[in-house]
């Protein structure tokens, strides 16, 4: 895949001025707070180093270390060039099965959305049951260890109702296909006119929630999870 020259120019201005220096405190990564690791799930770290072949370098380690005082061998590729060519074309190409992910998704959240409007309307009656139950307390209609049976009875139909409504509003911030793509485009317009670690870090943000990095001997696979 043929990238834009801009693209690529930025990528290389960027890593041999060091303005991916991670040692940096006053400078930020492109991919801080971004890049997990596959295998543990922690945050990746970011690492300089320096040799002959590749000059000065950057690369991503996982540091987790396990309850019995060993540590996780996660030792990242070198993040030259063509790994961020490489990172870019798997963010703006979305994965198919990403796609098809989200569609289905969206088709079960149309179909529970319908039921919570059904439970809605129960939600409301089972409230006015309940307020009914304390005003016949209140006027010694009924006992009350009466009251207290029937109030758990409605209290845990009610907690059943709004646990259901706030799964309904949870799924509901799950991104449609469209905005994945009206993302897309506002990244590659922030990307492209990014000029420091920083801005490429904010540009990743916008649309990427994280990169989930696993590799297997020689082989980087990059899982993106959008926003």
């Amino acid at each position: 895949m043929v990238k834009t020259s801009s693209h690529e120019v930025i990528m290389e201005r960027l890593l041999k001025n060091r303005m991916l220096n991670s040692n940096s405190r006053r400078n930020i990564f492109p991919l801080s707070g971004l890049l997990y690791c596959e295998k543990c799930g922690s945050r990746m770290r970011f690492r300089v180093g320096e040799n002959k072949k590749q000059g000065q370098h950057w690369s991503a380690l996982c540091y987790h270390q396990f309850k019995d005082g060993s540590k996780f061998e996660q030792r990242g590729k070198v993040m030259d060039v063509d790994f961020f060519n490489a990172l870019y074309d798997r963010i703006i190409y979305v994965d198919p099965n990403i796609l098809r992910e989200i569609e289905m998704h969206g088709s079960r959240y149309n179909d529970t959305k319908t039921i919570i409007e059904v439970k809605e309307q129960e939600l409301k009656k089972q409230r006015r049951a309940l307020d009914k139950l304390h005003e016949s307390y209140e006027e010694d209609m009924i006992t009350k260890q009466l009251f207290l049976e029937r109030k758990a009875v409605r209290a845990r139909q009610i907690q059943k109702l709004e646990d259901l409504s706030k799964v309904v509003v949870d799924e509901g911030n799950y991104p449609t296909v469209e905005q994945i793509y009206e993302r897309i485009g506002e990244f590659r317009e922030l990307w492209d006119l990014a000029l420091s670690s920083e801005e490429k870090n904010r540009a990743l943000k916008k649309l990427v929630e994280r990169i989930v990095y696993n590799q297997e001997g020689n082989r980087v696979e990059l899982t993106v999870c959008y926003r």
